[in-house]
């Protein structure tokens, strides 16, 4: 897995995950590197919100092909021990929207992940 840091509009940061290789659970794959940015980030932030993207080649039949990105909504981390906590819905919440578009536009196969992307944003809850 190589990782790339780069800042889109209306983040501080944002980090690229790229596989060098087919996997059989990228999500799973990622775990590791998500939880040590998250770390990265708190250690220089009190409180960080992040959200994540993950970009897919999926294939129909007729060999069209498709490359959509899933994107989760804001998550707010203000200590260590929500990491998992956050993954793990993150996750689940990509797998779903993955799950929902093959549903509705039948026949669409996941054939390889393109890109994972996790985009940190410094936050100061208290200025809320």
């Amino acid at each position: 897995m190589k990782t790339k840091q780069t800042a889109f509009k209306g983040f501080d940061k944002s980090y690229q995950y790229h596989f060098n290789e087919k996997s059989d659970d990228p999500l799973n794959d990622w775990e590791s590197e998500f939880n040590e940015t998250l770390k990265n980030e708190l250690s220089l932030h009190q409180c960080v919100k992040v959200q994540s993207t993950w970009r897919v080649s999926l294939k129909k039949k007729d060999d069209v092909d498709s490359k959509p990105y899933f994107n989760t909504k804001m998550e707010t981390v203000v200590n260590p021990n929500e990491i998992p906590k956050v993954f793990n819905s993150m996750k689940q919440s990509l797998k779903a929207r993955l799950d929902n578009y093959q549903r509705d536009r039948s026949g669409w196969v996941l054939n390889q992940t393109l890109g994972l992307y996790l985009n940190a944003h410094k936050y100061d809850s208290l200025k809320t």
